[in-house]
């Protein structure tokens, strides 16, 4: 495969910030297309339909306040989302869908909703030890808004934590439950329409129904831009295997540089969005995905490097590396191996080089290459980028710019899928181009995602609603 470029010091933030640049960028696209008519005025079938559920849900029974609360937060902020139709507070959607299911989980549902809604959270990710967080000290006084990355703080034991600090993603809040929630909330609300009290037969159905329209994407996109949560949180949530699916996942695969797998590649509507999400992504990375290999928190109080650094590894959607829900043990089992030293247990969050050297094949390196690059200063790096000036950037848009248009000198190294002159630096020999069975066919162009035709026959979110309530129906 390609091998990749490496980015150090200020580029690296430079990276982070456009990867979540493209993806506020489409969460905010997803939530317009949900709430907003083609006039851009008027509220959707989907939004006006999903008030009139809310407002129907009936009264908690007398012994659960709490969950007769929930109901009420729930009816006065999904009336705030919308009146009519007429869309107000658009962000308000989030809440009543968070709010719906504090109601199911306070006793206010028929059991099997309250079953159902357990279940879709992985018992394995949602155990203490790999979900680890504790709320900030002091945040009450601390006027900061009430959400999610500012009430909780991530702690070494963190599987998430392990996986957002490789992909770049911002630190959440942890996997999300309240993604969890607010999936079983829709599932339970669109088959209430058809006949009360289902079974986990019908909650599947209609939780894959919530998928493949796009609606389950309008919570995911409230909480990422309210920064209750990061995508990668929420898809992970979804893409782990759960009791509830009956062993299987929600989504089907949730790579982090293709969009339309959040939508288990759904309706004709939603899909083009979330290709042009991907498109978005492309453009701002280069065609790369990022990964970091060393950041300040590997660095932190030590003496020698002084920089964070990363790779931009070439055709991301076709790389099992940013799969997550393969991946997740990986970095479960990563964060376990640096949390025991001999016979003792080591202090602090694990290295990143621990999951580093599990990824080499995916990332295009190899372990002399990954070792001498953790071991090096700003200094080492800047020698390396003058001998190697077509691997080695400190500047993110020069890397995009070679990622896009390789130099195809005889004397470049970056001939990619060629060999590598014997002549370059030994880190540099070292960032692998063999290919293997598994050899990810890529260029470092840009990618492009294809777009469905104009003229091209699909079926509303409505339309497809429908009918798939029908076919449930007759299946029975």
């Amino acid at each position: 495969m390609p091998k990749p470029i490496v980015i150090y010091g200020n580029a690296v933030q430079d990276a982070r910030n456009r990867l979540r640049s493209a993806q506020i960028s489409t969460m905010l696209d997803v939530l317009r297309n949900a709430a907003f008519a083609d006039s851009g005025e008027t509220a959707t079938r989907f939004a006006a339909e999903l008030e009139s559920d809310i407002e129907a849900l009936p009264a908690a029974p007398v012994d659960k306040p709490k969950a007769q609360q929930a109901l009420e937060n729930a009816k006065r902020r999904i009336a705030a989302f919308v009146a009519g139709d007429s869309v107000r507070d658009v962000f308000a959607v989030g809440d009543a869908l968070r709010y719906v299911g504090e109601y199911i989980e306070e006793g206010g549902a028929p059991e099997s909703v309250a079953a159902f809604r357990g279940g879709l959270r992985n018992a394995f990710a949602f155990k203490s030890s790999n979900r680890a967080r504790e709320g900030v000290s002091g945040y009450i006084r601390s006027e900061r808004p009430e959400l999610g990355l500012f009430k909780w703080k991530l702690l070494d034991g963190s599987v998430i934590k392990y996986m957002e600090r490789f992909y770049g993603s911002y630190l959440g809040a942890d996997i999300s439950g309240t993604t969890t929630d607010a999936l079983a909330a829709l599932a339970w609300l669109l088959w209430d329409r058809i006949r009360p009290t289902p079974d986990q037969r019908n909650l599947q159905f209609q939780a894959s129904s919530a998928i493949a329209t796009g609606h389950e994407l309008v919570p995911i996109a409230a909480m990422v831009l309210q920064y209750h949560h990061s995508l990668l949180e929420c898809g992970t949530a979804l893409a782990l295997t759960s009791k509830a699916m009956s062993d299987k996942p929600a989504l089907a695969s949730y790579n982090l540089y293709d969009y339309t797998t959040l939508a288990n590649t759904g309706t004709a509507p939603i899909d083009q969005l979330l290709a042009n999400g991907n498109q978005t992504l492309a453009a701002d990375l280069g065609g790369c995905g990022l990964t970091v290999i060393r950041d300040f928190i590997d660095i932190d109080n030590a003496r020698y490097p002084d920089c964070e650094i990363a790779l931009l590894v070439a055709n991301p959607a076709a790389n099992d590396l940013f799969s997550l829900a393969p991946q997740y043990q990986t970095f479960a089992d990563a964060r376990r191996a640096g949390a025991i030293e001999g016979e003792s247990y080591a202090k602090g969050d694990p290295t990143l080089q621990i999951v580093a050297k599990a990824f080499l094949d995916l990332m295009g390196l190899e372990l002399p290459a990954l070792s001498r690059l953790i071991k090096s200063d700003r200094n080492d790096l800047d020698a390396l980028k003058n001998e190697d000036p077509q691997t080695f950037f400190d500047n993110l848009d020069d890397a995009i710019a070679e990622a896009v248009n390789p130099h195809a000198s005889a004397t470049s190294t970056r001939n990619v899928g060629g060999p590598v002159p014997a002549t370059t630096l030994p880190v540099a020999s070292a960032i692998a181009t063999a290919s293997s069975a598994a050899d990810i066919a890529s260029t470092a162009g840009r990618t492009t995602v294809p777009l469905p035709s104009a003229g091209a026959a699909s079926l509303s979110p409505e339309q497809l609603q429908k009918a798939l309530a029908i076919v449930e129906l007759l299946g029975k």
